[in-house]
């Protein structure tokens, strides 16, 4: 019985008749105000509870809804303080972990090229071997499903361009020079 209900009773044994009869827990007749008596001390008998559960069932909530209601829409809250303060524990450090680096992308297969893809094959040796056959403009390259993420050119790339260009030609245009970064990253027509 909770102590709202408890001083309910109370109230109500106050306002009845002093000699108003009511059933007891084990079915017996007792006497209104001696069962609300009873109740009383029962709860006064109570440890006080605070409201740590409930505010931390609410921060835990909170924490969830705003972070982890993608990943997991079935959250349930555990029946105890300790166990929700554990909860919340579990999230905070989720969110300042680190997350693991993507691991870098295999290649599904190997194409020959030469201007356009003309072969495909599932091993870079069989491709290889293709480009041999082809000739010396026939390049093997790494087909994936996605392409892999471009970085930008480090300072010492960009260099060895502009040298590259400078020593090659002894002139250059920035087409050339746009032409060179392209092949760099990959990018050829």
């Amino acid at each position: 019985m909770t102590k709202d209900e408890v001083m309910k009773m109370a109230l109500e044994a106050l306002e009845a008749d002093p000699l108003e009869m009511v059933a007891d827990v084990d079915g017996h007749m007792v006497f209104l105000k001696d069962k609300a008596i009873t109740a009383i001390k029962e709860a006064l008998a109570q440890p006080e509870q605070d409201n740590t559960y409930a505010y931390a069932s609410s921060l835990a909530k909170t924490i969830w809804q705003k972070h982890y209601i993608k990943e997991s829409p079935k959250f349930a809250l555990l029946d105890t303080t300790e166990g929700v303060l554990t909860q919340i524990d579990n999230m905070t450090c989720g969110l300042v972990r680190e997350k693991p680096a993507q691991p870098e992308q295999e290649p599904v297969a190997w194409g020959v090229f030469e201007g356009n893809l003309h072969d495909m094959f599932f091993s870079p040796s069989e491709a290889q071997e293709m480009a041999d056959l082809k000739g010396t403009h026939a390049e093997v390259r790494p087909l994936y499903t996605t392409p892999p993420q471009r970085k930008p050119l480090t300072d010492e790339e960009m260099k060895k361009i502009w040298y590259a260009m400078q020593n090659i030609m002894g002139w250059y245009s920035f087409q050339e020079i746009a032409r060179a970064i392209e092949a760099a990253h990959g990018i050829k027509e």
